[in-house]
């Protein structure tokens, strides 16, 4: 299935569209893992507890809202492409977030973390036959199909890797 189109997905999430590399979306997502994976794996012990401003999250902070995020997306997915009709609510990024204690000592389990998930998630998609990728579902008044929400999910980590690489490194 080729990249989304714009009309196929709301317009704030242009960003991780346009950050998701390649067409294919289970394609992109093996490749991006490994790279993500050894990005993740390059990240110096002493800037994991690092805020680059007071109330900003450190870098484990990231990668657990990352992996949340993906958790929720791949529900959406999940749901959509099971034609399940229901409309889903958006999110609280920063309730999530404030809900767990993240630190430096769990940054490998983090990692680890974030590769069975994204494998679970290449998984899901793998399953879905071609035509099931356009099904189309709303999530907080929006509508989105299940094509997009694999590029949306590629393109999330990528964003967060640029203010790290730009703010934290």
């Amino acid at each position: 299935m080729p990249r989304p189109n714009p009309s196929d997905y709301p317009s704030f999430y242009d960003r991780y569209v346009a950050l998701a590399q390649g067409d294919d979306v289970v394609k992109s997502m093996l490749e991006h893992t490994e790279t993500y994976i050894a990005f993740l794996s390059s990240i110096p012990g002493n800037k994991l507890e690092y805020r680059y401003a007071p109330g900003k999250w450190t870098i484990p902070e990231i990668l657990r809202h990352i992996i949340d995020t993906e958790r929720v997306f791949i529900y959406r997915a999940l749901v959509f492409a099971r034609k399940d009709n229901v409309p889903l609510p958006g999110f609280d990024q920063d309730a999530y977030a404030a809900a767990v204690q993240v630190n430096a000592g769990d940054w490998d389990a983090l990692i680890e973390e974030f590769k069975f998930l994204r494998h679970a998630s290449i998984s899901l998609f793998k399953s879905f036959p071609a035509e099931t990728l356009n099904n189309i579902g709303t999530v907080n008044g929006n509508k989105v199909n299940v094509n997009s929400i694999g590029f949306i999910i590629m393109g999330h980590p990528v964003a967060h890797q640029q203010v790290i690489e730009e703010k934290y490194l």
